[in-house]
């Protein structure tokens, strides 16, 4: 799932602990830029019932043209932590770049 938020990330923590009240194995992947909050842009989130093949993940991250940074197990629980899951019942588009501010440079 491609997730288009920024920091402090309430929609797309709240998309996240939704996906992992029905998968056990979750991962999401982002800039670093992003997780620290400098810009509105994607998180891609993943999850199965088996697990992921994250070693794989971050060989290809580590060779990828741009940086990216993984969140899985307990960082990633953490930075979930306390955002109610997102439901159908409880839809709610994705916020868009925060106004006045220049994300893109």
């Amino acid at each position: 799932m491609n997730l288009a938020d920024q920091a402090p990330f309430a929609w797309g923590r709240r998309c996240v602990a939704g996906i992992a009240a029905s998968f056990r194995h979750q991962v999401v992947s982002a800039e670093p830029s992003i997780f620290k909050g400098r810009r509105y842009g994607n998180l891609v989130a993943a999850a199965s019932a088996v697990p992921l093949p994250l070693e794989e993940l971050q060989r290809l991250q580590a060779g990828a043209p741009f940086p990216f940074r993984s969140l899985t197990g307990r960082e990633l629980h953490r930075w979930c932590a306390g955002a109610e899951p997102l439901e159908d019942a409880s839809r709610l588009d994705s916020p868009g770049p925060q106004s006045g501010k220049t994300w893109f440079h």
